[in-house]
Formats: structure tokens, C-alpha cells, sequence
């Protein structure tokens, strides 16, 4: 899933709360501010190979998501009885674009999983699964910008990009 130089942007992350993502317990995790008090921890391969206890296997592709794997999804579980989490896929190449988006609360799906494949129409001026998920975590919108754009997202193109750029290191609580 890593970037290529044919994607245009793509991105593999948890959205929440600060407090949120300081409560998961991974210590090679970072997290970077977005706005409305939403922060981004993006998930590099790296954090599947091990620190995470990743096997590398993926959920079945009928939730829509083609890299969430069990023990993210063990992760985004626990932490949202802290908060609510949203969790995002997206890749965008030249020629293609997809999403996959979804929000826990107390431990169960709150929103989604909902995705924007390639081959379905999206209809202009409503959410996409991505801009659904975001607002459901708090991120304002005037309903016409792009999510991305209003929630800080664009500011890198790839997941390893934002793990590079982030400059909080998660912490176990003690």
C-alpha cells in the first residue's frame, strides 16, 4: 500500500481526539493536529509488521476495507471507549479513485464501514465516506469545500508522509 509514483494520494489512518489516540498502546505510533481538535495517526506497513502484532492478514473484503487487518481493528475497538475513531483508506491514482471509511463508538460501528469504489458514481455536493466519517468526529464543513482540504488531510500525499511528518509520538498511559 505503500505510494507510488502513479498515486496521487493515498492514505491509511485513524482520526480522532487526541486523548483518543494517546490511549492506544503503541509506542512506535504518531499522531499530527488536523483541525476541530481532530488529530491524525497514520498506519505505515511498518507499524503492521509487529509493533502492532499485525500478521499482515486482512478483514474480509466485504467491509470495504482493503488494508485493515484484525488487530487494528482490536485497536480501533478499545480506543473508542475512550472516544469515537474514525478509521480511513484512501487511494488515489490518475485514472482511479477510492474510499473506505468507518467510526467506532463504545466499541461498535457507528458510521459504515461505507466506501467509494472506482466504478461508483458519487454524487457531487454529498459526503464522501471519507467527509462523512470526518464529520461525524467534529470536523466543520461549509458543505462545499473538500473534506480534505478542510480537515488538514491534504497537507501530505501518502501515509508515509504523514507518519514522517508527525511530531507526536504516542506514549503508554501510565
Amino acid at each position: 500500500m505503500e505510494g507510488t509514483v502513479e498515486d496521487l494520494f493515498e492514505l491509511r489512518a485513524l482520526v480522532a481526539c487526541h486523548d483518543v489516540l494517546l490511549s492506544i498502546a503503541c509506542r512506535a505510533a504518531r499522531v499530527a493536529a488536523l483541525r476541530d481538535d481532530l488529530y491524525v495517526l497514520p498506519l505505515p506497513k511498518m507499524l503492521d509488521a509487529g509493533v502492532l502484532g499485525v500478521q499482515g492478514v486482512p478483514v474480509p473484503p466485504e467491509t470495504g476495507f482493503r488494508w485493515m487487518t484484525p488487530a487494528i481493528y482490536e485497536v480501533i475497538g478499545h480506543a473508542s471507549f475512550v472516544g469515537p475513531v474514525g478509521y480511513l483508506e484512501i487511494h488515489c491514482t490518475v485514472t482511479s479513485a477510492r474510499q473506505a471509511a468507518a467510526v467506532w463508538v463504545n466499541g461498535s460501528a457507528a458510521y459504515g464501514p461505507d466506501y467509494l469504489l472506482p466504478s461508483r458514481a458519487h454524487p457531487v455536493r454529498e459526503p464522501t465516506p471519507v467527509g462523512e466519517a470526518l464529520s461525524r468526529l467534529g470536523l466543520l464543513t461549509d458543505g462545499l469545500s473538500e473534506e480534505l482540504a478542510v480537515s488538514g488531510l491534504d497537507r501530505c500525499r501518502s501515509t508515509d508522509d504523514w507518519f514522517a511528518m508527525a511530531d507526536q509520538v504516542v506514549r503508554q498511559r501510565t
